[in-house]
């Protein structure tokens, strides 16, 4: 849990989904107060393709489960290519799908 006390009563966090390109979640000044919970939506940038290929996502080769295609390097995971244009708006994520391999 966090604790709030003195003048740290507020919660502000931003943080990206590792086997996402461009996902993340965020949360703006919030009150914290004994027994707060937050529920975050999901939320895609919009920046990039949602390919969720093995090049597009900020994880390395050995952080993916094992029976994930990324899990090994034989897809040539250091060839980018930045072409495939995203949505153009932020929106709600709709989910990693893809890992099962």
């Amino acid at each position: 849990g966090i604790d709030a006390s003195g003048s740290y009563d507020q919660l502000t966090l931003a943080t990206s989904f590792i086997f996402s390109n461009d996902g993340f979640v965020a949360i703006n000044g919030e009150e914290i107060y004994d027994g707060a919970t937050f529920w975050l939506w999901g939320i895609d940038a919009g920046v990039e393709a949602n390919t969720q290929l093995c090049w597009t996502v900020q994880a390395s080769t050995n952080q993916f489960p094992v029976q994930s295609d990324c899990y090994s390097d034989r897809f040539q995971s250091n060839l980018n290519d930045n072409t495939i244009l995203g949505e153009g708006y932020v929106h709600v994520h709709s989910g990693i799908h893809d890992l099962a391999g």
